[in-house]
């Protein structure tokens, strides 16, 4: 049966528990801001990959995973560092891998919505018009989603980092799977990546229409639709970082 998000399937639960800090003007947990020389100082062992995404930019891909992903992958914001000697940024190692999991903004925005909504420890969203305008304005936890995406894609050159886009993860997941082994440095053969594919999440995300299709549709006005493309023409600018907003074939 299909899931739809809706406001009623959201309603907060209990009171919210929500404290916030901000490091260079960006708005973030208090537990993140409290540990945020210990998060820059981070050091990496020679086997780390580092997967980096804006909130919510893997869609609705945790509906799928069977083990919380905290658990399988750890994220370095909310767990016990190592400290290097002296403060690297994490995008400063230049030799280690990284993968920035990208999504298009408007399916981005519909999901960081709900995930405010459901999760009591962070901040109130307000109301669906509330959160499109402080979306827009990057007056959010965790900052700007046009800031956070130009700001890795500009890293790429310069760093050892594959840009993945969402969509294209669904619309092709071998082919990208290829595309994550080959900067990994792995050469698999066909049925390896072939099982990969089969006991990863891709197979149930792609069964499930919310990860396919252009979501955002079912929750943006005519006129949120022409004010949001607007700005994203106005931030995005200058820059050849271009994004989907619907597959081009069905899956």
């Amino acid at each position: 049966m299909e899931t739809t998000l809706t406001e009623e399937n959201y309603e907060d639960v209990g009171e919210r528990q929500v404290t916030v800090g901000s490091i260079d003007g960006i708005t973030l947990p208090q537990f993140t801001a409290d540990n945020w020389d210990t998060i820059q100082n981070f050091q990496a062992r020679e086997d780390d990959v580092v997967i980096v995404t804006y909130p919510k930019s893997e869609g609705d891909m945790e509906r799928s995973v069977r083990v919380p992903c905290f658990i399988k992958v750890p994220f370095i914001e909310m767990v016990g560092l190592n400290p290097m000697p002296s403060a690297v940024e994490l995008a400063d190692n230049r030799s280690l891998p990284i993968i920035y999991l990208a999504e298009n903004a408007k399916d981005c925005l519909v999901s960081y919505y709900f995930f405010h909504k459901m999760i009591r420890v962070s901040p109130d969203p307000g109301t669906w018009d509330d959160f499109f305008s402080s979306f827009l304005s990057g007056d959010i936890l965790w900052g700007s989603w046009f800031d956070h995406v130009i700001g890795w894609w500009k890293a790429v050159d310069k760093h050892r980092i594959l840009y993945v886009f969402y969509e294209d993860l669904m619309e092709d997941p071998k082919r990208e799977v290829i595309k994550v082994m080959k900067f990994l440095g792995k050469d698999l053969c066909d049925d390896v990546v072939e099982r990969i594919v089969d006991h990863t999440t891709f197979k149930a995300m792609r069964e499930n229409p919310m990860t396919i299709s252009p979501y955002w549709k079912n929750h943006f006005s005519v006129a949120q639709n022409m004010i949001f493309d607007e700005e994203y023409k106005k931030r995005l600018e200058g820059s050849d970082l271009t994004f989907r907003t619907e597959l081009s074939q069905r899956i």
